[in-house]
């Protein structure tokens, strides 16, 4: 049974990209300051390394639209201004309601839930 995701993201500066995911998470990484950090929160696991940046999107599903607005209020709290979106998918007969945010490398973090239409 799966615990966790891993995911490795690749930054130009791995102090600036900390900085912007501590804010983001409101957890402090594990790591070793200047090469690595590592996140754990949300069942994520997010290693970030100094190396070619590929911009990626990857996004955590909420259980409740209250969650994604409590997290709405605590970004802005923190100085983020997260992206707010609506996306209508017809096919699912769902509404997906998404907060997104871009770090300093151009990777771009959605927080989101899926509610019936």
């Amino acid at each position: 049974m799966t615990t966790a995701i891993h995911l490795e993201l690749r930054v130009q500066d791995i102090d600036r990209a900390t900085q912007f995911y501590h804010q983001v998470f409101d957890s402090p990484p594990q790591g070793e300051p200047g090469t690595y950090s590592l996140f754990t929160v949300h069942g994520l696991e997010l290693l970030l390394l100094v190396g070619g940046v590929y911009p990626v999107r990857f996004g955590l599903r909420l259980a409740s639209l209250a969650d994604l607005h409590a997290l709405n209020q605590q970004l802005q709290a923190r100085g983020l201004t997260p992206q707010s979106h609506q996306f209508n998918h017809p096919a699912l007969n769902l509404m997906e309601h998404a907060l997104n945010l871009t770090d300093p490398d151009g990777h771009r973090c959605s927080f989101y839930h899926l509610a019936s239409v």
